[in-house]
């Protein structure tokens, strides 16, 4: 039971510093003008196929690898 409680805070406490970091390189695309701060965060992580930026959300990319490792 510790360890659940252990563990899922931990996992709280780095979902906190990748949201951080998304943040941060939000704000360096607006600093560097390479996206307007106004504009859709969302495509951001479309395809540049489909009209995006192409990039990958990291917090999607973080759930993935944690749900790869618990199997």
């Amino acid at each position: 039971m510790i360890v659940a409680v252990t563990q899922t805070s931990s996992f709280y406490r780095e979902m906190g510093l990748i949201i951080i970091i998304i943040i941060i390189i939000r704000k360096m695309l607006t600093m560097y003008k390479m996206h307007h701060p106004k504009g859709d965060i969302d495509r951001l992580y479309v395809k540049r196929k489909e009209g995006g930026r192409g990039l990958v959300h990291i917090e999607a990319a973080y759930k993935v690898e944690i749900i790869n490792i618990a199997e």
